[in-house]
């Protein structure tokens, strides 16, 4: 290996897309759990009961479970860069829309149509990073692209927390502001990801005609005996063994995840009832600053080693008994810090 050109070119493709990748997963998660900090006022101006506001949450996963295939399929066809382009103008659109809603019939139709319009992004940039980065890399490359999703959480709430405080401005509420505000950032990055984000290694100005040599023929050699580009059925994915495991445990973890992704500021409101909004979406946020180290030294330390199954599930039997351990928790202390340790 040129140690010199594996060495600039990583740093080039470092620097060049995955700083622009975060942003859009964090706007992404952003614009998907901000319905988490505006259930604090919103479930009240709507009339949302407990059950009502999961239904609106989880209208999203119903739509994104339908249309994550087909959207996939398209992004193929026409290209990764177009097609998440116009994943995030349109979501874009619909979470601002998200502002208008006056039911709770209108709120579950608003989700739905969101998970519809983001259904795919996260695979598309999983395979658009397959398509720059070497085998060697990924893990790596992986963690950095879902800090979007952790920074979402860490910096996010709070911002929603303070969104939510202009409650009255105008005699809008704050939920509102909070659903309009954030939903123009991912039209402005769809916009951009047509200029910043190149379609192949051939087509990147910034790498030189050395790097794009060393580059292309580092991930032929990665994908030796893998049939890329060949046309498959989908179907036949259902019959892999390897995937339906797979599928399964990503299942189970994100049964956990979401859950206390989006009910985490109810969760602690109810367990302190006196503190402010802005109070409570800063607690929310604690989780996941850990999450965000740990998700860069776990894939950092795979990467390294080349171990898989390890790094993948022993942080995952840890979660799900230190969320096991919280619910049956008396002391509201520990009880969140098992919660901070689960994150």
């Amino acid at each position: 290996m040129n140690t010199d050109l594996y060495t600039t070119t990583l740093r080039q493709l470092n620097a060049k897309i995955i700083p622009f990748i975060i942003i859009c997963y964090f706007v992404a998660n952003l614009d998907k759990t901000n319905i988490s900090i505006a259930a604090l006022q919103m479930n009240a101006d709507l009339g949302l009961s407990a059950s009502m506001y999961g239904l609106g949450v989880g209208m999203f996963y119903i739509s994104y479970i339908i249309f994550e295939i087909p959207s996939n399929i398209i992004m193929t066809k026409v290209g990764a860069r177009v097609w998440i382009a116009r994943i995030m103008i349109t979501w874009g659109i619909v979470s601002a829309g998200m502002s208008l809603v006056q039911t709770p019939t209108q709120l579950y139709v608003m989700r739905f149509l969101l998970g519809m319009a983001e259904a795919g992004f996260t695979p598309g940039i999983i395979y658009y990073i397959s398509c720059w980065f070497p085998k060697s890399n990924r893990a790596r490359a992986m963690s950095f692209f879902y800090m979007g999703s952790v920074m979402a959480s860490i910096i996010g709430l709070p911002i929603s927390g303070t969104i939510l405080n202009m409650h009255g401005i105008a005699d809008i509420a704050g939920w509102r502001w909070l659903f309009a505000i954030e939903g123009i950032p991912a039209i402005v990055l769809g916009i951009l990801v047509l200029w910043r984000l190149p379609q192949s290694p051939d087509h990147a100005a910034w790498l030189s005609s050395e790097q794009k040599g060393w580059l292309k023929a580092q991930l032929e050699r990665d994908n030796a005996g893998v049939e890329v580009g060949k046309n498959h059925s989908w179907l036949s994915a259902l019959k892999n063994k390897t995937v339906l495991l797979l599928s399964l445990v990503w299942f189970l973890q994100a049964f956990g995840s979401i859950g206390i992704t989006l009910f985490l500021p109810l969760i602690i409101k109810s367990m302190a009832s006196e503190q402010s909004n802005i109070v409570i979406s800063l607690l929310s946020a604690v989780p996941f600053i850990a999450a965000c180290l740990f998700m860069y030294l776990n894939g950092r330390h795979s990467d390294t080693t080349n171990e898989r199954s390890w790094h993948l599930g022993l942080p995952l039997i840890i979660s799900g008994l230190s969320l096991a351990i919280a619910i049956y928790s008396s002391n509201l202390l520990v009880a969140y810090a098992l919660l901070v340790l689960t994150v």
